[in-house]
């Protein structure tokens, strides 16, 4: 049986939990969310961090957010002023976090009232990012508790995925030329009641100690600087998982902390809308490049089929190869060492 140590906080002192928003366009249903986060909470407790990473009005002109939005004395607004990507929007709210705990969310979660606090609070641990039950709701339904309520528990990472690899209905599965890409989270079932490890984070809630989250450096973003690290809005949580097992730190779902999620507000129709391929193709070579080592390296570079948003995506990484090389060179030194093969 694993058996773990818990980390436990000095109680000489009083720490706060830093919780981060990315936002875009979301800011109607982010109150909402923010309002059930603080809802039967002392709100000196806690802060939340919301960044608005290029929000923009009907009109198109970009949309600043304030403080002055939100109902609650505990948030702080940052806004970027442009879109960087949700990676780069956790780095920056990170790097202004407050609290010894940061907890990083979506923007269409619905945590269960007062006690995902002390949850959290109870479960972080060292050299770890904790990952919740998800649980699936709609645009109507916000009750965790739902008849027909369908839960998740953290992903298994593919690094190569093929049409035999998606569910029978994916919207992928039509794509001309077929279907290839590199590192997706696979959503799976329960297999224990306790806390136990997984391959890759899912569910649009997880906390970490800043401490490790400095340590790993996040999605590897630097202020006001574009192809640096994770890039736009896509592959987020095969990025992270990754970069945390490089480092030696452990991935682990708490099938007890229930966290709603809405689900399928990014699908078919609107998905180009909501993730630039080019982008996404730029995160998953980024981390091919940075995170894997020969011959993996050269086995997954080979493996996707030649698009035009891959094609883009390689010209970027190419004149932007002084970033990737500093990524890459910083892993080398700091890190446990690169993927040197695919876990199965």
């Amino acid at each position: 049986m694993v058996s773990w140590k818990l980390w436990t906080l000095p109680k000489a002192i009083k720490y706060m939990v830093s919780v981060i928003f990315p936002c875009k366009n979301d800011a109607i249903l982010l109150k909402e969310v923010i309002d059930n986060i603080c809802d039967g909470l002392d709100e000196n407790t806690f802060e939340i961090i919301v960044v608005n990473d290029g929000s923009t009005h009907t009109n198109g002109q970009p949309l600043s957010m304030s403080e002055k939005d939100f109902n609650h004395s505990n948030v702080r607004v940052i806004n970027n002023g442009a879109t960087f990507g949700v990676g780069y929007s956790l780095d920056r709210g990170a790097e202004s976090a407050t609290g010894d705990i940061i907890v990083l969310c979506g923007s269409d979660i619905f945590p269960r009232k007062v006690s995902w606090l002390s949850d959290v609070q109870r479960y972080v641990r060292e050299d770890e990012i904790g990952c919740c039950a998800s649980v699936g709701l709609n645009g109507a339904e916000r009750n965790l508790n739902h008849e027909k309520r369908y839960v998740r528990y953290g992903a298994n990472l593919l690094y190569t995925v093929s049409n035999n690899d998606l569910p029978r209905n994916s919207f992928w599965r039509n794509k001309k030329g077929g279907y290839t890409v590199l590192f997706e989270g696979k959503w799976q079932g329960k297999l224990s009641d306790k806390p136990y490890e997984i391959p890759c984070l899912m569910g649009a809630f997880y906390f970490t100690t800043k401490k490790f989250y400095d340590k790993i450096h996040g999605w590897d973003t630097e202020e006001s600087v574009r192809y640096q690290g994770h890039q736009g809005w896509g592959s987020l949580e095969p990025y992270i998982s990754l970069k945390t097992k490089i480092y030696g730190g452990k991935l682990r779902v708490y099938p007890d902390l229930e966290v709603g999620h809405i689900f399928g507000r990014v699908t078919g129709d609107n998905i180009s809308r909501s993730v630039r391929e080019d982008l996404h193709w730029f995160n998953r070579l980024f981390m091919v490049h940075t995170m894997t080592d020969n011959p993996l390296k050269s086995e997954l570079l080979a493996f996707p089929h030649k698009e035009y948003s891959l094609n883009i995506a390689e010209k970027v990484l190419g004149e932007n190869w002084d970033k990737v090389e500093k990524v890459r060179n910083r892993n080398l030194w700091e890190s446990k060492g690169l993927v040197t093969e695919k876990p199965y």
